[in-house]
């Protein structure tokens, strides 16, 4: 399995995940989550995997920029660990949403940017 990173264009912390990878020379796919979209099975191994506090992004513009009832409902799903469709719907609308660039290999995912965790993964 080639690692796949999941970013999002615009993204800085992408693009510096991008950069690293190709500097040190891994063989890695680049799916854009914005304009390649994402599936809800993916979405929902994410959240199985690392939790919704690891890939919810609540500091993003995105997220500030939410109905009210719709942070409550994400709120309520997470704490009650009741069933992730909310999640997953909110995440499918709003790929901004994700905590990004996500690197996905055959060893598991990271969330973010950080040289050593590559590493670790790769």
């Amino acid at each position: 399995m080639v690692p796949t990173l999941f970013v999002i264009a615009s993204c800085d912390r992408c693009r510096a995940a991008i950069r690293w990878m190709r500097d040190q020379g891994h063989p890695f796919l680049i799916h854009d989550m914005r304009q390649d979209g994402l599936d809800s099975e993916r979405l929902h191994t994410w959240l199985q995997y690392a939790g919704p506090d690891k890939i919810l992004n609540r500091s993003s513009t995105t997220w500030r920029n939410l109905d009210p009832t719709q942070k409550a409902s994400i709120d309520q799903s997470i704490d009650q660990s009741i069933d992730q469709g909310a999640i997953i719907s909110l995440l499918l609308q709003y790929p901004t949403l994700i905590k990004r660039p996500i690197l996905e290999t055959h060893r598991g995912l990271t969330q973010g940017f950080d040289p050593i965790d590559y590493g670790r993964i790769l």
